[in-house]
């Protein structure tokens, strides 16, 4: 049988309830008495026996169970937690981290949004959408944390310098009559221009103002 929970492990695990379902699994894996949880919860014991037994139980308002406020310090162990499990630079699912972590999805989430705001971290909150997830109703997005320092980055000077002969190369073409072209020649710069796209996405290259 697993320890029951720590005060910290249990308002860690309560900020990130956000329905009765939720409520019940907390309660259970908890390993506290009901006795014990309605006095954290600040409410009846007869309350928090029916959430247990799976009866639905209206809310505390109409957005769903409230949730506690994270500390400072929570916060903390709950953002490292989450960068921890990103730290690969793969893409993860929220829900797989929260598998992983033993979190809520809904506190890596939150996690993730204050990654994304903080200044004092260095790091850059990646997104992109799961075709699948739209279709199936499961998650519509994953995402992947990038340290700003192994961010690669393109500056217009060097775009112009790279990119200038390929597209003076397609306007040349572009003017010439269609029995006068060359299909070979408009292949090649096409070529050219992929080789330097694939360049620049290969480090997650992203555009830098021309230096002074």
């Amino acid at each position: 049988m697993s320890a029951a929970l720590t005060e910290a492990e249990y308002d860690l695990a309560r900020a990130g309830v956000s329905d009765a379902e939720g409520l019940r699994e907390l309660f259970r894996r908890s390993g506290w008495t009901q006795q014990r949880i309605a006095t954290k919860e600040k409410h009846t014991q007869s309350w928090v026996s029916r959430i247990v037994r799976g009866e639905n139980v209206r809310p505390h308002n109409h957005s769903g169970v409230p949730r506690t406020k994270l500390t400072k310090r929570q916060r903390g162990v709950l953002v490292h937690q989450v960068i921890a499990a990103y730290i690969d630079g793969h893409w993860h699912q929220p829900i797989d981290v929260a598998n992983q972590t033993g979190l809520e999805r809904r506190q890596v989430i939150d996690a993730l949004k204050w990654i994304r705001a903080s200044r004092a971290l260095d790091l850059r909150i990646e997104r992109r959408s799961i075709r699948q997830g739209w279709r199936t109703g499961g998650e519509r997005f994953e995402f992947k944390i990038v340290p700003v320092s192994k961010i690669k980055t393109v500056s217009l000077d060097e775009l112009t310098e790279k990119l200038a002969p390929i597209i003076k190369g397609l306007e040349l073409e572009g003017r010439k009559h269609y029995v006068e072209m060359v299909p070979t020649v408009v292949l090649g710069l096409a070529i050219r221009l992929q080789r330097l796209l694939d360049e620049w996405a290969q480090d997650g290259a992203v555009l830098k103002g021309r230096e002074r």
